[in-house]
């Protein structure tokens, strides 16, 4: 009859794709609510793990932090080079990171004294040598300023080193900022001396991984 529309009848076939297709449609509206729920809960995990205020610039930046970090494969010449070229002192610490990724620090007035006898100190390998002492490292956004701190007091070095994938600083507990007065022997020798060829570097290479801004 004109004006009326022809009706449709479902056979079991239509039926049954009209019913895989719901179906189908309902899997994937569940899937995306799942995905929803997954990366609200990544983001939150994220946050949280982000929650813990860094250790502070201040604390970093004090004047008794001072350092310069450098590679395993860096000369004690060439560390001696870095620190002249970042107006370092003595007092300074110096950083190395070893081959298999741990840390040691020594002050650069104490290895001036230990190797101040030592022939041809300034192509020492820094990996190699054994006035270095082992510290512990730790991610700026994983503690807070004063476990920092309590973790370096712990440390039998007293010094932890504060890393952002390279370091950022150093944190300095138990000691005075300047180091005690040197030996005669090391007054003889200063630490351009025992840098030799090193001193008047610029490139540093890849041995350089960072340092104390004054």
């Amino acid at each position: 009859m004109c004006g009326r529309h022809p009706q449709i009848t479902q056979t079991p076939v239509i039926k049954f794709a009209t019913n895989v297709a719901l179906l189908f449609f309902y899997l994937v509206l569940c899937d995306l609510r799942n995905l929803r729920i997954v990366s609200s809960h990544s983001h939150r995990k994220s946050l949280e793990s982000r929650a813990t205020m860094p250790i502070s610039d201040n604390a970093l930046q004090k004047e008794k932090n001072r350092f310069i970090a450098v590679t395993s494969d860096a000369k004690f010449g060439q560390a001696i080079a870095a620190l002249t070229s970042f107006d370092g002192e003595p007092w300074w610490h110096l950083v190395v990171r070893m081959d298999d990724g741990s840390w040691r620090v020594a002050k650069f007035s104490d290895l001036r004294e230990s190797l101040a006898n030592t022939p041809n100190a300034a192509d020492l390998r820094l990996g190699d040598a054994a006035e270095l002492s082992a510290v512990n490292a730790v991610d700026r956004y994983a503690v807070d300023t004063k476990e920092a701190q309590l973790l370096a007091r712990k440390s039998p070095a007293q010094v932890l080193v504060v890393t952002d994938g390279l370091p950022v600083g150093i944190l300095v507990e138990g000691v005075t900022r300047s180091a005690p007065p040197p030996s005669p022997l090391a007054r003889s020798v200063g630490l351009e001396e025992l840098g030799g060829k090193y001193v008047k570097l610029k490139d540093y290479g890849s041995i350089l991984l960072s340092g104390s801004k004054k």
